[in-house]
């Protein structure tokens, strides 16, 4: 299984840094093995959110109901033999009752492979998302000078 994600070129010790402590050596190799041993569940499974999630719509902003998009006849089979596949897994939901929404589906065809998307632009424009303080850079860098220690690159 070659999962491209990480390219390793440690040899002798390991090094670690992490917040607030020295960093710490390892005499063990860090490789591909080790990490995948070490974080198992990061790499294992589907990556979906889970049973349920939320989040706060404007309701100044109109539904939008985009029209589906034509699929051409000879991916027809395969999408809806992917679709059954993404329902089973649990990953899509069947609605069967009215909903404000509806966003496009976009598909990408590769050659013995089908991909379904999801072109939730209008969506995105009407999430209310959560406002966190924005860090200045200039401001903060004094204070992380005066911690060297604390931080490690």
């Amino acid at each position: 299984m070659k999962l491209g994600l990480l390219k390793l070129s440690l040899t002798g010790t390991a090094q670690v840094n992490s917040m607030g402590k020295e960093p710490v050596k390892s005499s063990v190799p860090l490789t591909r093995e080790k990490i995948l041993a070490d974080y198992k569940d990061v790499f294992e499974g589907l990556g979906h959110i889970g049973e349920s999630s939320t989040f706060v719509v404007n309701p100044n902003h109109p539904p939008v109901q985009h029209a589906p998009r034509r699929i051409p006849v000879t991916l027809q089979i395969e999408v809806k033999e992917k679709i059954a596949e993404l329902e089973k897994k649990g990953i899509i939901q069947k609605v069967t009752g009215l909903t404000e929404w509806i966003s496009s589906m976009a598909i990408v065809s590769k050659p013995g492979k089908i991909r379904i998307c999801l072109d939730p632009r209008d969506l995105n424009k009407a999430i209310q998302r959560p406002k966190i303080p924005d860090t200045n850079i200039r401001r903060d860098t004094p204070q992380i000078q005066q911690n060297e220690s604390l931080y490690h690159t």
